[in-house]
């Protein structure tokens, strides 16, 4: 993925929604998603491994946004 930024998944419900977004940056995956006046909503980073495919998944339930990799939590981040 290189040494910057790049949004692999950008997604809302509707138009106007702040939308969740799966990014990677710098060998790291990250979600977000809504932000707010005061905070953006981001998971901790989830280190990518090297040379070989990773399952990902991201769950919004119950207050937060869990980032999967390999079917174990790798990130977490409370949500509105």
């Amino acid at each position: 993925f290189g040494d910057g930024k790049r949004t692999l998944l950008s997604c809302a419900r509707e138009p106007a929604q702040d939308p969740l977004r799966l990014e990677v940056d710098r060998g790291g995956l990250t979600a977000s998603g809504p932000t707010t006046l005061v905070s953006a909503h981001r998971t901790g980073r989830a280190w990518l491994p090297r040379g070989r495919w990773v399952h990902v998944a991201v769950v919004k339930a119950g207050g937060g946004l869990t980032v999967y990799l390999d079917g174990r939590p790798r990130g977490w981040a409370a949500v509105p």
